[in-house]
C-alpha cells in the first residue's frame, strides 16, 4: 500500500545544504486505516529515524 520512491540515498546527497526528498505513494487496496514505518539508518545516522506513515483507504 505504500511505496518508496528510492531504497537508497547516499550520505553526501542526505547531507547536502537542501537535503533530499524522499517521496511515499499510498495506493489503498481495501477500506480502512492503514500504517506503515519508514526506518531512515546508516551512514553514521544512530539512532535510526523512524516516521509513522499512516493513511485511510476509503
Amino acid at each position: 500500500m505504500f511505496a518508496v520512491s528510492t531504497a537508497t540515498i547516499t550520505s553526501s546527497t542526505a547531507n547536502a545544504a537542501n537535503g533530499t526528498n524522499i517521496n511515499v505513494t499510498y495506493t489503498p487496496a481495501a477500506t480502512g486505516n492503514h500504517t506503515a514505518t519508514l526506518t531512515i539508518s546508516g551512514g553514521g545516522l544512530n539512532p535510526a529515524k523512524v516516521i509513522t506513515l499512516t493513511g485511510e483507504g476509503k
